[in-house]
Formats: C-alpha cells, structure tokens, sequence
C-alpha cells in the first residue's frame, strides 16, 4: 500500500511558490526576506540592475526604487506587483503598491502587514490556478 502512495505522490504537481525580489535598504529587505522564507516564499536579494525584475512575481522595496519609471515600463502587460514599504504612525509600516499585475497603480490605498500577507497569499493562490489550468 505505501508504493502506491508513493507512486501516487509523484504525480502531484508540487504548488508554485511566489518569486519575490526584495530590494532597498538591505537590513530591512533581510528582515522581510526572512519573513518571507518562513511562510515558504522564494526570495532574492538584489538590486534591479543585476536581475531581470520580469523573473519575478513580486519586487518589494524597503526605500525608494531608482528609476520607478523605468522598472514599471519593464513590467507593464506582466503579472507582476511592485510595493514599497512606508512607514506609518499606527501600523508601523505600510505597503504602498505601484503595480499589481502588470497595470501601474500609484495613488493606490496601501496596504496594512496583515492585509499584505492576505495578499501575498490570494496572489500565489492564483498562481497555482493558472499552473494547473496550464496544458503541457
């Protein structure tokens, strides 16, 4: 019974994780990185210069991002999300998105750290929906 499972159990398409590139002020994007880790996100360290920011699901920024412009140009028409972290009186920090899905956001409401995770958590739920429902 347990080969069975065992053969079973490869057929199973292991779930997507979200690929997430954190950039600015590198003891903040640490500390975010390992927060991420822990709830099983993939995360990378780097400025936007050294890696191809369309690699990536989602780019959070510790600190202003150098040429905003350029990097949402980079990625209009993808699925990717841009925020940067803002500091707030009452929650701390906020996460301030400028592009969700490919389509630039600015202005956009930001989001509280739990509201974030809820978000993170629907954004790699879709994730999986489209890996599944992809034929190949």
């Amino acid at each position: 019974m347990s080969t069975r499972l065992q053969a079973n159990s490869g057929s199973r398409r292991a779930p997507r994780r979200a690929k997430i590139l954190l950039l600015g002020e590198p003891s903040l994007s640490s500390y975010f990185r390992r927060v991420l880790e822990k709830r099983g996100y993939e995360c990378s360290l780097g400025e936007g210069a050294r890696l191809d920011p369309r690699e990536f699901d989602l780019i959070l920024s510790a600190s202003p991002i150098e040429d905003t412009d350029r990097l949402l140009t980079t990625l209009a028409g993808s699925r990717s999300g841009v925020f940067i972290c803002q500091p707030n009186k009452e929650r701390g920090f906020v996460w301030a998105p400028m592009m969700l899905q490919g389509e630039r956001c600015i202005n956009a409401p930001a989001l509280s750290p739990s509201d974030f995770i809820a978000y993170l958590d629907r954004m790699e739920a879709n994730l999986n929906y489209a890996v599944r429902n992809t034929k190949g």
